[in-house]
């Protein structure tokens, strides 16, 4: 997986001088092929906040026994990132990586696929449960929080509008959920075009104007 890795390897980089935490090294000697596609994941979100939250992004900080992907502070505001990718399934995801080892993986020509693509159920679970597992310190503590969705899989096909459709957040939250009254947004990383952040209207507890200005200022 050297060679996946050298193609983020800048990237990294400039973020473990912002950090001062080491990254590039544990990558390397990750055995589990799924964690490490992971953690390429947290690098992509790690670059997009780097962009206009420089000084104020910290990885893999301690917070009261957690240990969120990213946390922002700004302007007496704490606001946990929490990254997922969203994976192939096993086989389909194994045969890939193989592909990548081998350098025989097809990059497919650029351009939008016109079909019917979803959010799975299982896999909106998997983006809802990273709010369970923070809800106390959203709720108790103050912190607020985003969620970063990697499903940049090119045979997963899905997009932004995918996944605005699999929450609808410009809905009013008429049955209490609690993903959508702790959740700020979304930051997505699509199959295909640039990261986006989906904002939740229904959130209380929304992160300021000037933070969310600076993360759609990334775009």
């Amino acid at each position: 997986m050297k060679s996946i890795l050298e193609k983020y390897k800048t990237d990294i980089e400039k973020l473990e001088k912002i950090t001062g935490k080491v990254i590039y090294s544990k990558l390397l000697k990750e055995k589990n092929r799924i964690n490490f596609f992971s953690k390429i994941s947290e690098v992509k979100i790690g670059k997009y906040l780097a962009q206009e939250f420089h000084n104020f992004i910290e990885y893999e900080s301690v917070i009261h026994k957690q240990i969120p992907d990213w946390l922002i502070s700004y302007n007496k505001e704490k606001i946990i990132v929490e990254v997922l990718k969203i994976n192939l399934p096993n086989i389909k995801l194994t045969n890939k990586i193989e592909s990548y080892e081998k350098g025989e993986y097809f990059i497919p020509p650029s351009g939008v696929f016109m079909g019917l693509a979803c959010l799975s159920f299982y896999d909106k679970m998997k983006i809802e449960d990273k709010e369970l597992k923070y809800r106390k310190l959203i709720e108790q503590k103050g912190y607020k929080m985003i969620i970063g969705v990697d499903v940049s899989d090119w045979e997963k096909r899905i997009d932004v509008l995918d996944i605005k459709d699999s929450f609808n957040f410009r809905k009013p939250n008429t049955e209490c959920n609690q993903f959508i009254k702790n959740v700020a947004g979304l930051l997505v990383i699509p199959y295909f075009g640039n990261i986006e952040y989906i904002s939740n209207n229904n959130c209380e507890f929304k992160i300021s104007d000037e933070a969310l200005c600076k993360l759609k200022r990334s775009y």
